[in-house]
């Protein structure tokens, strides 16, 4: 959703309809192509140690290349969030790639966090792992609702962190083509994965940003912490148009934020804090 409204921002003012003083767009695990993001998931969960060899051996030889469908929705447990996934080729779409699909989901089971695999399994919550309660109470507090202007006669309450009365039509694949427009327009683009999280997971992240065919200007290397001396992420530089590849001058970035989940300032919020001052420097 960010991407887009940037991009409609970015649209408007061009048109001379808007005033907003657009400077760049930071993007947190985002979603971004339901080929490259959901090509990617089974891939990371195996490097990771989620499922054997055997499993993810069964899904490439049943199923070929996989996508995300949008036959879906946006409340997905540990299963339903990996069984949305589909063979590209739909001739591939048969029982036995839904068979090794389920064998891969079997193996992973619903004990570990899809946003952070290392992170503490809480179970009994709406979502597989996480335990929402404390958000549910504030979210759920007059005064809180009063301060962030909630209009009271056009809510669903109480809030939950899943529900089923807003429902809307997916419409985007892709806005791989929107990261055309917006690099060489805006100043500043950064795209950043927390690096534990399967849920668009950093590797589909970097298969689509290298789809786009820029240049590194700043090799992929470490930051850190200062304060301790420890690695806080990693971080690459791209140009895109000819200019800036001559120059030198970066207008893309992709950083990681180590051993956070999808949520990084939930998971790394000292970690996820520096890379936002390199953001706001203008290092990043």
């Amino acid at each position: 959703v960010s991407t887009q409204s940037t991009g409609k921002i970015w649209e408007e003012n061009k048109k001379g309809n808007g005033h907003l003083n657009l400077k760049g767009m930071l993007v947190g695990n985002p979603w971004t192509d339901d080929y490259y993001d959901g090509g990617s998931t089974i891939e990371w969960i195996y490097t990771h140690a989620l499922c054997s060899k055997d499993a993810y051996d069964a899904v490439v030889r049943e199923c070929g290349a996989l996508k995300f469908s949008k036959r879906t929705h946006d409340r997905l447990s540990n299963l339903e969030f990996l069984m949305s996934h589909e063979p590209v080729d739909p001739a591939r779409a048969t029982q036995s790639c839904n068979g090794a699909m389920q064998e891969v989901f079997k193996q992973v089971g619903s004990d570990i966090n899809q946003y952070d695999i290392y992170a503490t399994c809480v179970h009994g919550g709406p979502l597989d792992c996480n335990d929402y309660s404390n958000v549910h109470k504030y979210l759920n507090t007059y005064s809180v609702m009063q301060a962030l202007h909630v209009r009271m006669n056009k809510v669903v309450l109480p809030w939950t962190v899943c529900s089923d009365h807003l429902n809307y039509a997916t419409q985007w694949d892709t806005v791989v083509p929107l990261y055309k427009v917006l690099i060489p327009a805006l100043e500043h683009v950064m795209v950043y994965s927390g690096d534990v999280t399967y849920n668009c997971d950093g590797l589909g992240s970097v298969r689509w940003i290298h789809s786009l065919g820029m240049e590194t200007v700043q090799p992929y290397a470490a930051y850190k912490n200062t304060a301790n001396d420890q690695v806080a992420g990693f971080h690459q530089g791209f140009a895109m148009t000819s200019a800036a590849r001559a120059a030198g001058k970066r207008q893309f970035s992709y950083t990681t934020v180590r051993d956070a989940g999808h949520m990084v300032p939930e998971y790394q919020p000292l970690r996820g804090f520096i890379m936002l001052e390199h953001y706001f420097a203008n290092r990043f």
